[in-house]
């Protein structure tokens, strides 16, 4: 199993996947000052950290970065990858800084090339990634299951 880690500036969002099926998903607060032990611990209560074989890890709080590395080597004891400036995802970002463009924005573009190939957005309604050196503009718009 694959365990997806998104750490944003207030929330962290995990989800679990079983091949390319998405199946638990769980919320926390990010509190940057977090160890690793803790959070292995916290993740621990969640899920059998045994059964995880990768870790995919996108974080705009670069304090933990290390912190989860802890987690994967310690706890899961699994690989992880940690998106960021020069992961290959794919998907060519074509912007004058790329390695300007951060790992959250990279992983919802991934996410919304993932879903069109799949047929999960309406023609009519094409994701749309909009970016200049300093903020993101995003529209994602929402799709029927």
């Amino acid at each position: 199993m694959l365990l997806a880690v998104d750490v944003g500036n207030t929330q962290t969002v995990f989800g679990l996947y079983e091949g390319a099926e998405l199946g638990e998903r769980w919320r926390i607060a990010t509190e940057a000052h977090r160890t690793g032990d803790e959070l292995g611990a916290l993740l621990a209560d969640f899920l059998d950290l045994g059964a995880i074989d990768g870790i995919c890890l996108s974080s705009t709080v670069p304090r933990l970065v290390t912190e989860y590395e802890h987690v994967a080597s310690r706890w899961a004891k699994a690989e992880l990858l940690v998106v960021g400036p020069g992961t290959r995802t794919g998907i060519p970002i074509e912007h004058d800084a790329p390695r300007d463009v951060g790992p959250d924005r990279i992983v919802g573009m991934r996410r919304q090339v993932v879903a069109a190939v799949h047929g999960k957005p309406p023609a009519s309604q094409p994701a749309q990634v909009l970016l200049d050196a300093l903020r993101a503009t995003v529209s994602e718009p929402e799709w029927p299951s």
